[in-house]
């Protein structure tokens, strides 16, 4: 595995200090605690993301329906 140096503001760098887990954790090991955070294990579907879609643009059309009425309407 190689090594890269990357420059980084000061600011960030006492931000990065600040989420270390002991003082000896290095910067790298920071950085992947961060990213597996950020990465998501169960990314949507193509299906998923058109069912969302056509969810926006049905509330965008105003094919909505209060939780209120449609309690009323399934009688609960």
């Amino acid at each position: 595995m190689g090594t890269s140096t990357i420059s980084i503001p000061s600011d960030l760098k006492i931000r990065l200090n600040a989420l270390k887990i002991h003082q000896r954790e290095t910067y790298a090991d920071v950085i992947v605690r961060l990213i597996s955070c950020a990465e998501d294990a169960e990314p949507l579907s193509e299906t998923e993301i058109s069912q969302l879609e056509e969810a926006v643009d049905d509330m965008k059309a105003g094919r909505v329906i209060s939780a209120k009425d449609l309690r009323l309407e399934l009688g609960l």
